[in-house]
């Protein structure tokens, strides 16, 4: 059971690829929905230096939920060393404010979990919810309208994807599958009037131009293109069967790194809260806190 502090709380989501850290402040014995601040480390480098600028200097309690031991691993040793008068403890499945309604429950990765957590506080209270999860492998994971994690898929990640391709055959190149560079490419674009309009992003239409072709001229464009089409029709078909089963339609939501970029692919006006794991990390511990003033 967690010590009740007034400290700021610091919220760690370790990924494969990735370290996400979020500050979040407490006003009046609870806290805030929204990270404070946030910060994104590589799991492959040193983030030492880059860290110990972000944190605050006053004492803080960090929370944590890992899929990745060895950086995990990293991170608490570095603030046993640095942060002496800090906490430090990580999230585990009896301590989540969830049932979890799949065979192995303790096998399901603790990142799904606490992002269940999270859109059960932001869906409409008579919807299920389907949170699709673009990181390093993508999830897209069902809650019921009770409330309950109800499992879902597991598929790679664009990045994770390229690799794979490069790595386990003889001649495919290694390819940068960036698709924030191909939404910026389209947001500092002009619309020419000659070209037909595809879909939207947010408030940026997309030219063909813009994004890659369905029909590739080289190896390097064939990949692309197979990755950021067979992802999109991907979770289409996924979201659209999950919800052919649900009543009433379910609550969408995109989480995770590739997350605003994915989305705007995949529908027309997505619901992106990129952080849903560090909030839903957040409000696990506001839940142990409040079970501990009860007690």
């Amino acid at each position: 059971m967690p010590h009740i502090t007034h400290q700021p709380l610091i919220v760690i989501d370790i990924g494969n690829s990735s370290i996400n850290c979020g500050i979040f402040q407490r006003e009046q014995n609870s806290i805030d929905k929204e990270p404070q601040t946030v910060l994104r480390l590589d799991t492959q480098v040193d983030f030492s230096e880059q860290l110990a600028g972000w944190i605050p200097h006053t004492p803080a309690a960090w929370w944590v939920v890992s899929v990745n031991r060895p950086s995990e691993n990293r991170l608490r040793q570095w603030v046993t060393l640095h942060r002496k008068e800090d906490s430090y403890q990580t999230l585990h499945h009896g301590e989540l404010p969830i049932q979890i309604g799949v065979d192995l429950p303790q096998s399901v990765g603790m990142d799904r979990l606490v992002a269940a957590v999270g859109v059960n506080a932001f869906r409409p209270a008579d919807s299920p919810a389907i949170v699709v999860d673009a990181g390093s492998a993508i999830t897209v994971d069902l809650v019921s309208k009770a409330g309950m994690f109800l499992g879902g898929v597991i598929l790679p990640g664009l990045s994770l994807a390229a690799k794979s391709l490069h790595q386990h055959t003889d001649q495919l190149p290694q390819i940068q599958c960036d698709l924030a560079a191909v939404i910026e490419k389209a947001k500092n674009s002009a619309i020419g009037n000659s070209q037909q309009l595809i879909l939207s992003s947010g408030n940026h239409q997309l030219k063909a131009d813009d994004l890659p072709t369905f029909v590739g001229k080289s190896t390097e464009q064939a990949i692309r293109g197979g990755l950021i089409w067979g992802t999109v029709g991907a979770l289409r078909f996924l979201i659209e069967n999950i919800s052919r089963q649900l009543h009433p339609s379910p609550f969408v939501v995109y989480a995770g790194g590739d997350a605003r970029y994915l989305a705007s692919l995949v529908e027309e006006d997505p619901v992106i809260m990129p952080q849903l794991v560090l909030q839903g990390i957040a409000l696990c511990v506001g839940h142990l806190e409040s079970n501990e003033k009860v007690s």
